[in-house]
């Protein structure tokens, strides 16, 4: 089968880890079946994506508004808008995901409509459209649903990666039929090599030794929330003291308006036993932190894909939700009793929380064992559903 050119749409080339594993895993799966003669992607730092993935990428910069377009077509960045628009123009399938990128705010959905009417001029202009492994939601918006409902009917195909996006989806009006629930791509990442990930250490003069490694990823923040620092800091100290555990920061985000290192820092920061404390500041790729997360005993997760990179590494797991994707994923899993809600969090809690954890670790184990086969299957489904597109 010859491979069309292909335009990919994400959040990519934003520094976030796990929209970076989910484009690693894409490329990867591409590149397996030889569909990647013919792909770019569009990306916030297109430089940086093309570095990383060896794919060629354009700035991430289309419009369906016409003062806008006539502003980047007139102004400074012309040159980088024109070659966007040529990429576009020449792209035969548009690849729209994965991740968590349809939903909207409740004071706003200007990006959301902004997404929606770029598939719709692609759908326009006859190209075929896939959604694969997007999550969907929260939607707050009657103008969100009703743009939804017009334009995902008309697309080729859409995998959602779990189930709460496709009851959504089916509430506010696409057809059952045309949507498939399936998993993450990010599921199909495998870690870096242990080499690397020793070497990576050893640049931070940590080593994984006879003390357990408690990793933490956190969304930064969150630190200016009444509460919020007191009870990590707790929490680490009690770790520390209990169980002689070697705490691990691990940022999963790190761009420069959205960067979590500051706020991690001052929780690192408060820890009485600074001895017992990493801080991996770094900027790593996805199988990078993937193969740090693999050292841990037990990981601390706020950052969505901290989690699923845990269960990936069959790793006991405490979740933090921040937006209702962290707690669905652990209903997903079956245990929403490990995640606790970000407005409901203190040191007791979490303390309790972990101590639970930490005496259930083997079992857990075995349960994330078996959970994370299941989700690879159905991540590696997504590009099955995509050849019969392109086939079709």
């Amino acid at each position: 089968m010859r491979s069309p050119k292909t335009a990919i749409w994400g959040y990519y080339g934003y520094a976030n880890t796990g929209d970076e594993a989910i484009l690693s895993s894409m490329l990867g799966q591409l590149r397996r079946k030889q569909w990647d003669q013919n792909i770019i992607v569009f990306s916030g730092n297109p430089k940086h994506t093309h570095q990383s993935h060896s794919v060629k990428a354009v700035s991430s910069i289309l419009t369906t508004r016409f003062t806008d377009h006539l502003i980047r077509l007139l102004g400074r960045g012309r040159v980088n808008y024109k070659i966007c628009l040529k990429a576009f123009k020449g792209a035969e399938l548009i690849i729209v995901g994965g991740g968590g990128l349809f939903f909207d705010h409740p004071d706003y959905n200007i990006y959301l409509l902004n997404l929606l009417n770029l598939i719709d001029k692609a759908l326009k202009k006859k190209k075929k459209v896939a959604l694969i492994g997007v999550g969907v939601g929260p939607i707050h918006h009657e103008s969100s649903r009703q743009k939804i409902r017009e334009v995902l009917n008309r697309v080729d195909l859409i995998t959602v990666r779990e189930s709460f996006s496709y009851d959504l989806l089916t509430k506010i009006g696409i057809s059952g039929d045309k949507v498939h629930v399936t998993a993450d791509l990010a599921y199909l990442l495998e870690p870096a090599l242990l080499k690397k990930i020793t070497e990576t250490l050893s640049d931070y003069k940590l080593e994984k030794g006879d003390s357990p490694v408690i990793a933490i990823s956190l969304c930064g923040r969150h630190v200016d929330r009444p509460g919020y620092v007191k009870a990590l800091v707790a929490c680490c100290e009690h770790l520390i003291k209990k169980y002689n555990a070697t705490i691990w920061f691990i940022p999963m985000q790190t761009l420069a308006d959205i960067d979590d290192r500051p706020g991690m820092r001052q929780i690192a920061a408060q820890i009485s036993k600074q001895g017992s404390v990493g801080f991996l500041d770094g900027i790593h790729t996805p199988e990078v932190i993937l193969g740090l997360l693999k050292q841990a005993d037990l990981v601390i997760g706020e950052r969505f894909h901290a989690v699923l990179f845990s269960i990936i590494n069959q790793c006991p797991v405490l979740g933090i939700s921040y937006m209702p994707k962290v707690a669905r994923l652990f209903t997903e899993l079956n245990h929403p009793e490990w995640c606790l809600d970000l407005p409901k969090l203190d040191s007791t809690i979490l303390i309790s929380t972990i101590d639970k954890l930490w005496g259930k670790r083997q079992k857990i184990t075995g349960d994330l064992a078996t959970f994370s086969l299941e989700m690879k299957v159905k991540a590696e489904r997504n590009f099955e559903l995509l050849e019969k597109v392109l086939n079709g």
